[in-house]
């Protein structure tokens, strides 16, 4: 059996699907090791599908190294099957390095013999790539374009990469739906509450209900320099506001006269930096839920004029039963402030009457849901940005939610249009 295949060469790359999953707290362990963060979990979306699974998987800052726009590769999960999970005496590097030796050696072995079956099997033969350049792009990176960037070309290129029967959001999709909520009822209080008591933490409770918290020099030097960095995030385009579902499963981009602003985002490169993966650790573990739960860090640069009108980041919350609910909806809104405003740029929630004043390596937190129940948005979080009468504000947004938003954007089901 191939790496990329299944019982024979003619099935088709990246067949993701298992039949026997079984449940996500079988495979990641139980609710609370969840939310204890990174330091407690280390998941990897191949220990997903491990059971009967076939192909690679993973998010951009598992195993490897990745580039921007995704990972050449991933673990074979199959190498468990190999006893290379890590045996007694075996240290967890070299297990590693061995997987990677298996994923490279059945790449070689299998490659010609899928060059041969460019159509893959008769349910792959009746659709095409929605562009030209695809078959170009598969062959990229040594024949591994396909899963350089799977987000991508899953959906966009699925004829070159022969993942027609993937082209399908809930075929897609499904497995990561049932895979554990990252808040239970009561835990948004708890995590508040235990902040007052970490050691070298210092938190200002701004409001309690619903619980605001600033954090006055959270960023370090090193850390605003690097966010600030040209090198660091992506382009700045025009913001957008999010749309409806398009046929694809993506959503469409809609612009409005209510945000004025700029917005870049953080790529796989970017997160893989030793200063960038630490800030995510740190807030991971002030929130106790892992990084596999959320977005990549926004950056956002207001110039004289700009803003954001009132709005909610947990506007659209789908319903519990919608299959196609894979990372649910936003729960908390981590936002850094990476400079001082000469004057205006402040951060307004109008139903508490509360404005929080951008103070360069400041952060604000809240939830976007309640306590009692997380799937229920609370309101009274609605905020802005208040227009920007001088100077420059430069910020950066990070968002958590309900389900594996990190996961299910890897592999083109979190609904992100493709950029």
């Amino acid at each position: 059996m191939g790496l990329l295949g299944g019982n024979s060469v003619t099935m088709c790359r990246w067949s993701l699907v298992s039949s026997r999953a079984g449940s996500a707290r079988s495979h990641f362990g139980s609710r609370a090791a969840l939310r204890r963060g990174p330091s407690a979990a280390r998941w990897t979306l191949a220990q997903f599908w491990r059971k009967d699974a076939v192909g690679t998987a993973g998010a951009c800052h598992e195993l490897g190294r990745g580039r921007a726009g995704g990972r050449r590769g991933g673990r074979d999960v199959r190498g468990r099957r190999h006893g290379l999970r890590g045996a007694a005496g075996v240290p967890r590097v070299r297990a590693q390095l061995r997987l990677a030796e298996v994923h490279r050696h059945e790449q070689r072995e299998h490659r010609a013999d899928l060059a041969r079956v460019p159509h893959g099997p008769d349910g792959c033969r009746n659709c095409k790539d929605r562009e030209e350049r695809c078959p170009q792009f598969a062959r990229a990176y040594q024949g591994l374009g396909c899963e350089d960037n799977p987000s991508y070309m899953i959906d966009v290129c699925a004829h070159s990469c022969n993942t027609c029967h993937l082209k399908d959001f809930a075929a897609r999709c499904k497995h990561l739906v049932d895979m554990p909520e990252s808040l239970e009822p009561g835990t948004i209080n708890q995590t508040f509450q235990r902040m007052r008591s970490i050691k070298g933490l210092d938190v200002e409770i701004l409001s309690e209900d619903p619980w605001i918290v600033k954090f006055p020099k959270f960023l370090t030097d090193e850390e605003i320099d690097f966010l600030k960095d040209a090198n660091t995030r992506g382009p700045w385009e025009e913001a957008s506001d999010t749309g409806a579902l398009d046929e694809h499963g993506r959503r469409k981009k809609v612009f409005s006269s209510g945000r004025k602003t700029d917005v870049a985002w953080c790529n796989c490169q970017c997160q893989e930096h030793p200063v960038g993966k630490r800030l995510v650790s740190r807030i991971s573990e002030i929130l106790r839920v892992h990084p596999h739960y959320m977005e990549s860090m926004q950056f956002l640069r207001y110039g004289k004029g700009m803003y954001y009108r009132a709005h909610h980041d947990a506007a659209a919350v789908r319903r519990r039963d919608d299959p196609g609910n894979v990372n649910k909806h936003r729960i908390y809104t981590f936002f850094m402030y990476l400079n001082d405003v000469t004057k205006g740029g402040g951060t307004r929630f109008p139903s508490l009457d509360l404005e929080i004043q951008p103070e360069r390596g400041s952060a604000i937190l809240w939830p976007s849901v309640h306590n009692h129940d997380p799937w229920e948005v609370d309101h009274r979080t609605r905020h802005e940005a208040l227009e920007v009468e001088d100077g420059e504000k430069l910020s950066m947004n990070l968002w958590w939610h309900l389900g594996p938003h990190a996961l299910a954007h890897y592999i083109g089901c979190s609904g992100a249009p493709i950029r």
